[in-house]
């Protein structure tokens, strides 16, 4: 299938999800809106979108005043504050692009895929 290895068994369970057809698994639906996922941890996640900033625990920077409901996004956030020297850069192979954030260059990389495969 893929290269993909985890320290966790249960890591490599969700992983495989990535692999399966949604007719093939569960999914796991909102009841406030639209969004539904194959995973029970995502939808989680997403729940707290609809919850006041009251009935949550915030995660606040102690450098700005940026606050989160996810501990996740207060993780990433915290990379602005730290010296380029000092983060792990994720580089673009082809072109001059690098960022912070893995997502990022995920997204990146998708951008030269189109473009490749528009000029075919």
């Amino acid at each position: 299938m893929c290269e993909y290895q985890a320290k966790h068994i249960q890591y490599l369970k969700n992983h495989l999800l990535v692999h399966k057809d949604n007719s093939e698994v569960q999914i796991f639906k909102c009841e406030t809106c639209e969004f539904e996922t194959k995973y029970a941890g995502a939808l989680n996640r997403h729940l707290l979108n609809h919850k006041d900033v009251s009935e949550v625990q915030m995660f606040k920077c102690e450098t700005c005043e940026y606050q989160t409901k996810q501990k996740g996004n207060l993780k990433t956030h915290l990379l602005v504050h730290k010296d380029i020297s000092e983060v792990q850069m994720f580089k673009c192979e082809m072109c001059e692009y690098q960022t912070r954030h893995r997502r990022c260059i995920k997204r990146h990389l998708l951008g030269h895929v189109n473009i490749s495969e528009g000029q075919t």
